[in-house]
């Protein structure tokens, strides 16, 4: 909250001196000071500096309730922080009861595969049997060697199979195709993975696997690293469609990184066209976190005056902020306006839209266009109001209105108009020595030369008919103590000014006073009968 300057008061003028100067030069002062202090009352402290500080409350409450409602939304945050931290143990409770199911069903395949092995050994010890007997039998019936139309004597070839003392044929390796130049074994489908040193990933299209070492490796992944490679393809009549995956493994799960990609020759003769490494693995950037082998994502971290922001989950919004929008800082506050395209909506917390503004700018330059002239623009300058001003002819002059008050003709030089009794009087003000027009239409004239004796009229007015003057028979002038007296501050002006020194104002009533004592200068209102120190002016206001 912007705290306001509150303004100043009106200044007080030079106190009266009784005891310097003639009695019209202190009737002068007086009536000036007691003026001074009406305004500063009445003007000042009642219309601008008392309004100021009630609003000054009012700013204040509203930054009060502001920081009460910051508070309850906080309160909501932490609250919703502890609940997701509640689900997130149970979710690692279920997590750890699945991780122990998977060990289990581990456990249950390798039994599986165990068995399946000492089957398949037993069969194929079966199988073994069988062909050394039926070997043994067409070599003894000298039925020569067997072939895919016929039974027949079977030969090893020391490279795929092999055969001992016994003449029991073992599988060694597996052929491609029959290719005995592309085994199995070299592609890594039987036992280890086959091993790559610095390879060119754009060479290794055939269906395998395979362990790259880094070194000098080209078209690879594009984080270099050891990786384990499967590659899947397929071949028709050299036209090869298939895929690389690779798979990069590290001492940190969260560096464990999955890449793929695809590859495609259309001919035999065309050249082999290879897809953008796309990353399948846990890449974690700004706003995930791995604790333990765990990712989470942490709730969104708002700014503050010396700190940027940090990335996760936006905070959830509390019952009744649905209107409301995330701060830089982290905090829900209400929304500012609603948008809209309207060009006539008197909604102030409603704001217009771009559309809107250029609805209403075209709209504007298309009613200009058609008025054929320039606009003068009604208010808007310094001290003017909003008031509706109407300018028009009356078949001899041209009138102005504000609002619902007529304010007469306005007179120019050329239009032949007779002037209006002000600007006559203006005419005749030589240095505003004529102000003013009596009542059968003289002006009356200001000169500043000395007179002696008694006046008839003495000019003057009211503050109740502010702007209006009057002439006044002195004879009715009341004053208790002549300038003679002796004590002349206590001489009473009017029924309801007095002045004094050291003394009780009259009873009754509310009087806003004036005291000079001890080189210090006190104003104020006080009741009736209350004492004063030091010489001083009163009034009565109440």
């Amino acid at each position: 909250m912007a705290v306001k300057q509150l303004p100043t008061l009106s200044p007080i003028p030079e106190p009266p001196n009784r005891l310097v100067g003639d009695q019209e030069r202190f009737d002068t002062m007086a009536f000036n000071s007691l003026k001074a202090q009406e305004k500063m009352v009445n003007e000042d402290l009642n219309k601008a500096l008392i309004p100021k500080l009630n609003q000054f409350a009012v700013d204040v409450n509203a930054s009060v309730d502001a920081a009460k409602a910051s508070e309850t939304s906080a309160l909501a945050s932490k609250n919703g922080a502890a609940s997701s931290a509640t689900t997130a143990t149970t979710k690692a409770g279920e997590a750890a009861a699945s991780a122990t199911a998977a060990k289990a069903s581990e456990t249950s395949a390798l039994a599986s595969k165990n068995a399946a092995g000492i089957s398949a050994t037993a069969a194929a010890n079966a199988q073994n049997a069988a062909e050394a007997a039926r070997d043994e039998a067409q070599d003894l019936a000298n039925v020569g060697y067997a072939s895919e139309s016929h039974a027949g004597l079977a030969k090893v070839d020391g490279e795929t199979t092999q055969a001992d003392a016994g003449g029991i044929i073992t599988v060694k390796d597996v052929a491609i195709g029959g290719d005995s130049s592309d085994l199995a074994s070299a592609r890594g489908q039987i036992g280890d993975a086959n091993t790559v040193m610095a390879p060119d990933y754009n060479q290794l299209i055939v269906s395998g696997n395979y362990y790259c070492v880094q070194g000098d490796s080209v078209n690879g992944p594009p984080t270099p690293a050891h990786y384990m490679l499967f590659v899947d393809s397929r071949d028709v009549s050299g036209t090869v469609t298939g895929s690389q995956i690779a798979f990069r493994l590290a001492s940190s799960v969260a560096a464990n990184v999955l890449w793929i990609r695809s590859f495609h020759r259309a001919s035999p003769t065309s050249e082999t066209v290879f897809s953008p490494w796309q990353p399948r693995g846990p890449l974690y950037g700004d706003g995930i976190a791995v604790n333990n082998g765990t990712i989470s994502v942490p709730e969104y971290e708002g700014a503050t005056v010396s700190s940027a922001g940090t990335s996760g989950l936006v905070p959830p919004a509390t019952a009744g902020q649905q209107e409301s929008f995330l701060t830089g800082g982290g905090e829900y506050k209400p929304a500012l306006t609603k948008i809209s395209d309207s060009v006539s909506l008197a909604d102030s917390a409603t704001a217009a839209s771009a559309k809107a503004v250029k609805t209403a700018y075209d709209l504007a330059n298309g009613k200009q266009a058609n008025l054929g002239f320039t606009p003068v623009q009604q208010g808007g300058g310094a001290n003017q109001l909003t008031n509706k001003v109407r300018l028009g002819w009356d078949g001899g002059a041209v009138r102005m209105q504000v609002d619902d008050w007529d304010m007469g003709k306005i007179v120019t030089t050329d239009a032949g108009q007779t002037k209006a009794p002000q600007a006559a009087s203006a005419d005749v003000a030589g240095k505003a020595q004529t102000v003013a027009v009596t009542d059968d239409g003289q002006p009356a004239k200001f000169n500043w030369i000395a007179r002696t004796g008694q006046p008839e009229a003495v000019w003057g007015g009211n503050p109740a008919e502010f702007g209006n003057m009057y002439v006044w028979n002195p004879a009715s002038f009341g004053v208790n103590y002549a300038t003679n007296a002796s004590n002349a501050w206590q001489t009473t002006l009017v029924p309801n000014v007095i002045a004094g020194d050291n003394s009780y104002i009259p009873a009754g009533g509310t009087w806003v006073y004036f005291s000079y004592a001890n080189a210090q200068v006190a104003y104020g209102a006080v009741a009736g009968g209350t004492y004063i120190s030091g010489r001083h002016i009163a009034i009565r206001n109440a």
